[in-house]
């Protein structure tokens, strides 16, 4: 099973980031030691999926507005999430990761 102090969560677990607005807050084993923590911790149970879920959808709005009002703030935020400091890190970084790639994308179709 995983353990949170030796582990990387996410070599071995999958938080699906949101989709067209939706967040899900949900949680997919994707190695053996995944597949078994989520089964024993019983990590898909209905309470952790809203905590995780909300989670996600408050880490966007704090880098968003990070991102334009507390520069030292913002990178604070992504340095916590990288070192399992805030509540649900692994899947808030999961959902950072893809709300920034988005961010790119939006920025570098913007210059062609």
């Amino acid at each position: 099973m995983l353990s949170p102090y030796y582990d990387d969560p996410h070599a071995h677990l999958y938080f699906p980031p949101a989709k067209d607005g939706t967040f899900f807050g949900t949680v997919t084993g994707i190695s053996k030691k995944g597949k078994m923590s989520v089964k024993i911790y019983n990590l898909q149970r209905v309470p952790l999926q809203e905590r995780r879920r909300k989670a996600q959808e408050d880490i966007i709005k704090d880098l968003q507005y990070y991102l334009l009002k507390d520069r030292k703030r913002y990178i604070n935020l992504w340095r916590d999430m990288h070192n399992g400091v805030l509540e649900f890190s692994a899947a808030v970084l999961s959902q950072a990761r893809s709300w920034w790639k988005e961010l790119n994308a939006c920025t570098e179709s913007a210059h062609t």
